[in-house]
């Protein structure tokens, strides 16, 4: 498997290397700085994916997505630029995975599985800025004193076993407070935490 790295910081493909072997996945890595020399390596080589920054040098630049897209390669987006925006941009162009270099190791190494394995994944720094544009337009959640602080330390990214462990209650009450929150604003978990953030800011 070839996987192609655009990257024009010079430790962070040594890192990216690192993660793959504690995946135990066998890659032969090509690196290059900037998007001239991915095409041509894109041209001479097969590549099979490719993971590439989109702030580089020369600006932000689509060049290389544009070119995966057209040819079928699955990429990464691991970059330290987020916008709405700019994923909407991705989206057309069928990224596969978008990791913020901000966000933690655990979620740079499912991104990197999720490429591998064929599925999609933004980790929750994008997932969030994604959700931003979705959902400006809906009302401030509807929440009682103790629904409000299960969200807030939801909110922090904690699952609800530490969530339970941090507000001293049990998981069933985690739970229920969730599911009451859920249904009063009728819609998701997932939407209500992306309004919960957005009203909190």
């Amino acid at each position: 498997m070839n996987v192609l790295i655009l990257e024009d910081h010079l430790f962070i493909p040594d890192y990216l290397i690192s993660i793959f072997n504690e995946l135990k996945l066998e890659v032969d890595f090509h690196r290059s700085v900037n998007e001239f020399e991915a095409l041509v390596q894109l041209e001479e080589v097969d590549i099979s994916y490719v993971i590439c920054d989109l702030r580089l040098a020369a600006g932000i630049s689509l060049v290389i997505p544009r070119y995966c897209f057209e040819h079928q390669i699955p990429y990464m987006v691991f970059s330290s630029f987020v916008s709405s925006a700019l994923i909407e941009e991705l989206l057309l162009l069928k990224v596969k995975c978008y990791v913020s270099k901000s966000s933690e190791t655990r979620f740079l190494k499912i991104g990197l599985q999720s490429l591998i394995s064929g599925a999609e994944f933004f980790c929750p720094i994008v997932e969030l800025e994604r959700g931003r544009k979705e959902i400006k337009d809906k009302a401030k959640p509807l929440l009682s004193k103790s629904e409000f602080r299960v969200f807030l330390a939801y909110s922090k990214g904690l699952p609800t076993v530490e969530v339970a462990e941090l507000l001293n209650l049990s998981v069933n009450t985690v739970r229920n407070h969730r599911a009451r929150a859920m249904d009063k604003n009728f819609c998701s978990f997932n939407e209500l935490l992306l309004r919960f953030n957005y009203w909190m800011e």
